[in-house]
């Protein structure tokens, strides 16, 4: 099912994980028509025909990210912060498609222990199997080493490019990963300061 444009049903489907009246001014009246799927029908459909097409309108593609303090830490620092971006309806049922589609292939190229990010699975797993190793050294009087990498601290920049040829070498169809590419273009941020 990844290779096939999506249909008015996937659409469908992905509405309903939006929540009514959350969305931005400019699409308030689609929202709540997304959700409860009246004449959406036609808008979901040209979604499946700009897929086809592999051009997408701005108003589906662009967002504003919005920066919240968790409170916690110095307000200063940026890791004090999380972003969440603001997409129209139809960038958010789009974003959902093709999230659907990315983690049917990440399901069938994980590895069986990896457990974080993915759907049934808890890092709490992990945590359990770590302290039954230790119990285990420990009653056999057997020495035990770890390392514990936090990766987003090492790989702090993606490169797209790589990212996107990774995808094609991992088998991902040509045009989730273009959809990817073309969702991704020109996204770059301002300087902060």
């Amino acid at each position: 099912m990844l290779v096939s444009a999506p249909i008015i049903w996937h659409g469908r489907m992905q509405s309903f994980a939006l929540v009514s009246g959350k969305s931005t001014k400019t699409d308030s009246e689609f929202s709540s028509c997304a959700v409860n799927m009246g004449s959406a029908s036609q808008t979901l459909g040209s979604s499946s025909q700009c897929w086809q097409a592999g051009a997408f309108p701005s108003d589906m593609k662009d967002g504003k990210i919005i920066t919240l303090y968790k409170n916690k830490g110095d307000k200063g620092d940026c890791n004090n912060y999380r972003g969440i971006l603001q997409l129209s309806v139809l960038g958010k049922v789009f974003s959902r498609i093709l999230l659907v589609r990315l983690q049917k292939l990440a399901a069938r190229v994980y590895p069986e222990s990896q457990c974080g990010f993915r759907s049934g699975r808890s890092t709490t797993d992990m945590v359990f199997t770590v302290r039954q190793a230790q119990e285990k050294c420990r009653e056999h009087n057997k020495p035990l080493h770890m390392a514990f990498d936090d990766l987003t601290k090492a790989f702090d920049m993606v490169s797209r490019e790589g990212l996107f040829a990774i995808l094609q070498k991992l088998g991902c169809p040509t045009d989730t990963a273009r959809a990817g590419q073309i969702a991704s273009r020109g996204h770059v941020s301002n300087g902060f300061l």
